[in-house]
């Protein structure tokens, strides 16, 4: 389908709502992981947002203060860099700084919350089950999977469109084009 000279017509607010609804979107599903807080094993909010934010209040109690301190400690780094100097990597260095930090405090051993497991070796190849479901050792073909990828693939590829159309929008307006 051939639409894309459709984009022209979206206006540039429009874009940047869209851009800011897409970042706050992601910066509020990561709150919980920023407290620390247990993976939520329960029922999912039909909302992104509103399972993000279920999330953190129902673990408010729950906040592992050394996972805090490490993510407000790379903010602080990645903010401090920026002011320094826009040649310092900010997101690099303060990975590198909170890896030392949690080797150096001994945290290494399980203190801050780590995202679980990560396995020794790449997975074999082979063709992705689009739509399937894995039960009982064996794929079944499930349409609440083609559900759950469907809404958020479409989300990410009109998002790459706008985002695409902004900046040729914006090298276009500077250039005289």
């Amino acid at each position: 389908v051939r639409l894309g000279h459709m984009v022209k017509y979206v206006s540039l607010g429009v874009m940047h709502g869209f851009t800011a609804g897409a970042a706050v979107l992601i910066a509020t599903a990561q709150v919980p992981n920023f407290l620390g807080l247990p993976t939520y094993e329960g029922p999912r909010a039909r909302s992104a947002l509103l399972d993000a934010i279920n999330r953190s209040l129902a673990g408010i109690d729950q906040i592992h203060w050394p996972s805090v301190m490490i993510g407000v400690g790379c903010l602080i780094v990645i903010i401090a860099a920026r002011k320094l100097s826009r040649f310092v990597p900010g997101p690099l260095l303060a990975i590198v700084l909170a890896a030392l930090a949690v080797f150096f405090t001994g945290w290494a051993t399980g203190d801050p919350r780590l995202i679980g497991s990560v396995p020794q070796s790449l997975p074999s190849f082979s063709l992705p089950m689009f739509g399937s479901a894995y039960v009982d050792g064996t794929h079944t073909f499930s349409w609440s999977t083609v559900e759950l990828m469907l809404v958020p693939a479409v989300a990410i590829a009109v998002l790459g469109l706008l985002e695409q159309a902004a900046i040729g929008k914006s090298i276009a307006s500077k250039t005289g084009q």
